[in-house]
């Protein structure tokens, strides 16, 4: 299973959970709801 980290607070997400920030250049961003 991928595991992506949080890009605030650096906590693990599981794959299928959080959300997703896509910015125009390419850079993605992960967020837990916490």
């Amino acid at each position: 299973m991928a595991v992506a980290g949080c890009s605030f607070c650096g906590i693990e997400l599981p794959k299928g959970s959080g959300r997703l920030y896509a910015k125009k250049d390419g850079t993605l961003f992960y967020f837990c709801s916490s």
